[in-house]
Formats: C-alpha cells, structure tokens, sequence
C-alpha cells in the first residue's frame, strides 16, 4: 500500500467511458493526478488487471460508480463493488445523463448495503462528495 489517498472511478464502458473521462478529469484538476484512478489511465498495458484494482482499493477511500442511461452489473464492475464492499470503502453512486436509480439497484450485488453507502448523487455533489473523502 502507499500513502496516497485514492478516489478509485468505476463505469461500464459502453455506457459510462465519456462520463467516468470527465469526472476524473475534473477531480484530478482539483486533487491531483496521482489521487485519482481510473482503469484506462492508471492500468499500463500488459499489466494484471485484477492485481492492480485490488492493490488500488486498499488505498482508496471512495468508489465514484458511474451509472449512465444504459448502465449494467458486468462482471469488472461486480469484482470492484465487491473488493470495495469488503475493505469497507463508501461507494457512492453518480447518476449521469438521466440515469434512474430505481432501474439499476435490482442489478447490484445483494451485499450492498444502501443504508451503508451513499444514496446517489449527481456530478457536483459527487465531486464535492470525493474531495471531502480526501
């Protein structure tokens, strides 16, 4: 582990790569580069996948879930919900373009605890939410 505080940017590619892009780019303005992690900027290639997202979430304080319209439960994002939920670290759900919460909580996994993590929220509050986890 090191000493860096991590907000860790989780999304479905097909549906939520553009929207995860902005977030973190706004993040990393305002909390630096290395603080934010995001699998296409932060994962080189070649690398262990699975061995770098659990690496990263030992260190991170916060998993921004980017839900867009389209959003679905995939296999990657179920294995970081999962590392996310047994470290103990908030996941806080970011509601994009429209997405309606009502539509993906019956595709999260059943050991998410609404009443433990945050309800979700909407681009600024997500980011005011992640700078204040930091």
């Amino acid at each position: 582990m090191n000493d860096v505080t991590r907000i860790f940017i989780s999304y479905h590619r097909s549906d939520g790569e553009a929207d995860a892009g902005r977030l973190a780019d706004t993040l990393r303005r305002t909390l630096g580069d290395e603080r934010v992690f995001t699998d296409v900027t932060n994962i080189e290639f070649g690398a262990n996948w699975e061995r770098v997202v659990d690496h990263t979430l030992q260190d991170a304080v916060a998993v921004l879930l980017v839900i867009g319209p389209a959003w679905s439960l995939t296999e990657p994002i179920k294995y970081e919900l999962g590392l996310a939920l047994d470290a103990g670290v908030a996941i806080i759900p970011v509601l994009m373009r429209g997405a309606n919460w009502a539509t993906v909580t019956g595709d999260l996994p059943s050991d998410f605890d609404h009443s433990r993590n945050s309800m979700p929220s909407h681009w600024i509050t997500a980011v005011g939410q992640a700078m204040s986890s930091v």
